[in-house]
């Protein structure tokens, strides 16, 4: 049935969720568990959490039916109960088969999601089974043996509604209480000879005052044994309840939420445009009472707009703590001697993004280690600390994010890039590799990599590709700083959102562009005759300096008259000011952000995408980091 499947489909996007919410749990809990290697005394509160999780997802595991998940996670948690006892001790050799374990448990959930072939588990289980074994069992762990002789094992037949939902109650409830106050040994989805789906739960429990809040809830639970009521359908009428202030919502919900905001907003221009029209039509007092109307609409609007980017805004800390689990295992591979700091991490930024960026920084990440970090004698003979450090940083800049990936290895190569560009006949000559900028534009193009073979750091030459198409899809932009012997730096400079962003309308000839508002940081107005050269720059007079100026009309090649007066948009670069020259400005709307299709647009980092102000016609965002890359940019930053 129809409701059945979307039931299920909606039971395993939740799996899914929760689980990787654990993963990533477990995997910073392993990294702090690396402090207590063949340590008497093992922080306590980090093999709970840990078994706390791997308990979690055997038991979803179960309840979807996953089996090698199931066995994967048991098996972990098999072992971490040992440690917790005492029984057993934790070596090096345990660490790495319950990493290997962890990454395999994320393969085989991963590979679920994916509809992909399950990979083969039972080598991986044999190993973990080592773990496992002991002659020796002390007192306590008798003891706890001998408790669980005692505990009475129970089933629930739960059969899930939409009024029960409405309460509150559901399978996650269910799991969750039962797992917290018994020992929840199975969550078992099944079809009735009605084909509705229910669920058994299955649990065992020494104490049945444990049981109170099933009772309260009206909900019946049977001894194992008595099978023969257990065909009945549970009708649960709750008395009281605690409400929870958190729920999980797909991505996909709050994206089309999004695109209806964006919708309301053109329609707002819309009915801007229209009220323009009949304006001097209609009596005073109408025009004022529409106007206040409009007004309104706007104010809610952008509060509307407000809150809903509130929801999609998570801690980039997520994504960085991806990268700690990942460099554990390169620098125990590459094996050189690195520390990794994380700075900024409850720095916000859009879901999506995040999770776009895991790709562009694993590459990143990879590089610093495999091509920044040196070998431990080479960082001695350069009179270096042993440990080579890796830099994770986030911070925010207007309606910016800007995250930094840095190294304190031995520079990027020149000589070696030039080599390598010379002989694909990229570059003409040696002096053409003059700065930063011209070294991140050879590196990052397709197929430029200076290692004849890929290696498991540093991944394939095309990497940097990735990166750098990656972070200007999302509308942001890439920049490098290299030293050499000093290290390496890569900054992603990147929009909080890529929704809907308050823009500045201009006119350039007959053509209108929108340009972000926070990169603004003045408008101001100039005459043509205060315009002059020096060296080839266009300079303007400006709070007691002179500054650059740049036309968009010159830059795009547009058509335009001669005026009298330009509007300047002053804008900040590397610290200093600079002048971008348009024919006027019109006002200031909001730009709902939609993507470009166009091949050839879309290679241009000037633009970042397209927008409607309910007119129909197409208006171009642009890009300013990217409007002031190339020779413009170099002329008027380094005249």
């Amino acid at each position: 049935m129809k409701d059945d499947k979307e039931f299920l489909d909606s039971l395993l996007q939740d799996y899914f969720a929760e689980c990787d919410e654990h993963l990533l749990s477990i995997k910073k809990n392993l990294i702090a568990l690396e402090d207590y290697l063949d340590k008497e005394v093992i922080n306590e509160e980090i093999i709970n959490e840990l078994f706390r999780s791997f308990h979690t997802i055997k038991g979803l595991s179960a309840m979807v039916g996953i089996l090698q998940a199931e066995k994967l996670s048991h098996q972990l948690e098999s072992y971490l109960k040992l440690l917790r006892t005492g029984k057993k001790s934790f070596k090096e050799e345990d660490l790495l088969l319950l990493r290997d374990g962890v990454k395999l448990l994320e393969e085989v959930i991963l590979c679920k999601k994916e509809n992909k072939e399950i990979p083969d588990i039972e080598e991986a289980l044999s190993k973990l089974k080592v773990l496992t074994t002991h002659d020796e069992t002390p007192k306590e762990f008798k003891e706890e043996v001998e408790k669980k002789k005692e505990e009475r094992v129970y089933k629930i037949v739960f059969y899930p509604s939409q009024e029960l939902s409405e309460k509150g109650i559901n399978v996650e409830f269910l799991r969750k209480n039962l797992q917290e106050k018994t020992k929840l040994l199975k969550a078992i989805p099944q079809v009735d000879k009605d084909k509705k789906i229910y669920f058994e739960f299955l649990f065992s429990c020494d104490d049945e005052s444990n049981l109170e809040f099933l009772k309260e809830l009206n909900i019946q639970y049977y001894p194992e044994e008595e099978k023969g009521r257990l065909e009945e359908k549970v009708k649960s009428v709750p008395t009281t309840l605690s409400p929870t202030t958190f729920i999980r919502v797909d991505l996909s919900k709050l994206d089309e939420l999004m695109r209806i905001v964006g919708e309301l907003v053109i329609t707002k221009s819309r009915l801007q445009e229209d009220f323009k029209e009949i304006e001097s039509v209609v009596s005073p007092i109408m025009q004022s009472r529409l106007s206040e109307t409009i007004r309104l609409l706007d104010k809610n609007l952008r509060n509307l707009r407000e809150s809903l980017m509130k929801v999609r805004l998570v801690p980039i800390g997520e994504a960085f703590e991806r990268m700690q689990f990942v460099i554990r295992d390169l620098i125990r591979e590459s094996k050189k001697k690195i520390n990794l700091h994380i700075l900024g991490k409850e720095t916000e930024l859009d879901k999506y993004i995040v999770e776009r960026l895991i790709d562009p920084l694993l590459h990143l990440v990879r590089n610093a280690v495999s091509h920044g970090i040196e070998e431990e004698k080479d960082r001695l003979e350069k009179g270096k600390d042993p440990y080579g450090n890796i830099y994770l940083r986030a911070y925010t800049s207007g309606d910016n994010v800007i995250i930094e990936v840095e190294d304190d290895g031995k520079g990027i190569d020149r000589d070696k890039i030039a080599d390598k560009a010379l002989e694909l006949g990229m570059i003409r000559g040696r002096d053409e590799l003059n700065s930063d900028e011209k070294v991140l534009e050879i590196i990052c193009s397709p197929d430029f990599s200076t290692r004849d073979s890929a290696d498991r750091e540093s991944g394939r030459g095309v990497g940097m590709s990735v990166v750098k198409n990656t972070i200007q899809e999302l509308g942001g932009n890439l920049y490098l700083s290299s030293e050499k012997d000093k290290g390496t730096r890569f900054i992603l400079k990147l929009p909080l959102t890529l929704a809907i962003l308050d823009s500045v309308l201009v006119e350039v000839g007959k053509e209108r562009y929108a340009i972000p508002q926070s990169y603004i940081k003045e408008i101001i107005e100039v005459k043509n005759e205060d315009i002059v050269r020096f060296k080839g720059i266009k300079m303007i007079p400006y709070r007691a300096k002179s500054i650059p100026v740049l036309f968009i009309s010159e830059i795009f090649n547009l058509p335009t008259e001669k005026k009298e007066k330009y509007h300047l948009l002053i804008v900040t670069k590397e610290n200093q000011d600079i002048g971008i020259g348009v024919d006027k400005v019109i006002s200031v709307k909001e730009a709902v952000v939609r993507p470009i299709t166009d091949p050839i647009i879309l290679k241009n980092p000037a633009i970042m995408g397209g927008t409607d102000f309910g007119d129909g016609k197409v208006v171009l965002i642009l890009n300013i980091d990217g409007l002031l890359k190339g020779r413009s940019e170099k002329s008027v930053l380094h005249h």
